[in-house]
């Protein structure tokens, strides 16, 4: 074997295998008391101590990954519920600038031209109150008065 500086054997250059087992197997050490491994003997039983010491971890860890799976989901949730609030929000503003685009078209009464009426300007008020006035509603609203009526349904003359 070849030697090295300080007469030491030279180091060979490590196996692909092992460095792949220990990269998958990483090596994790403690250092304890003697009264502390006579404790981890009698608790390991026929188990080596690296199962032992797996099975200390996962049950150590097992809240921690709970915890941290509950948060993403919350989180996830959270980005959910952001972005449909958000299109909630766009859609409002998408229909109120409809509405407000929204118009009637009816004949001038003088003149006789189709004049526009707009669904946020004076005229509205106007509308509805001669609507109301004339006891327009829901065909299906309409049913429904007629038949709670004592005289037959004669809401209109």
């Amino acid at each position: 074997m070849a030697k090295g500086k300080r007469g030491r054997p030279r180091s060979q250059k490590t196996p692909e295998r092992i460095r792949r087992y220990r990269t998958n197997n990483p090596t994790i050490s403690m250092v304890g008391t003697p009264a502390r491994k006579k404790i981890l003997d009698t608790v390991r039983g026929n188990r080596s101590y690296g199962k032992v010491f797996d099975d200390i971890m996962s049950g150590a860890l097992k809240p921690a990954e709970e915890i941290l799976k509950t948060l993403d989901e919350a989180v996830k949730d959270s980005q959910a519920k952001d972005k449909i609030i958000q299109e909630k929000d766009e859609r409002i503003k998408e229909l109120e600038s409809e509405l407000e685009n929204r118009t009637i078209t009816c004949p001038c009464v003088f003149c006789g031209e189709e004049m526009i009426v707009f669904a946020n300007g004076p005229a509205v008020e106007v509308i509805r109150k001669e609507l109301k006035s004339r006891g327009w509603g829901h065909p299906e609203c309409r049913e429904r008065a007629k038949s709670r009526r004592r005289d037959g349904g004669r809401m209109w003359g």
